[in-house]
């Protein structure tokens, strides 16, 4: 059995990063991968 957690909640963590950086300093990232 695994325990997964709620993607929504986990996605919104990397959409913090990508617009504490900005669009142009986030690009290539793993936070702005991870949301494309």
């Amino acid at each position: 059995m695994k325990i997964a957690g709620c993607w929504s909640h986990a996605r919104r963590r990397f959409a913090n990063v990508v617009k504490s950086l900005g669009k142009e300093k986030s690009k290539g990232t793993p936070a702005y991968d991870a949301l494309k």
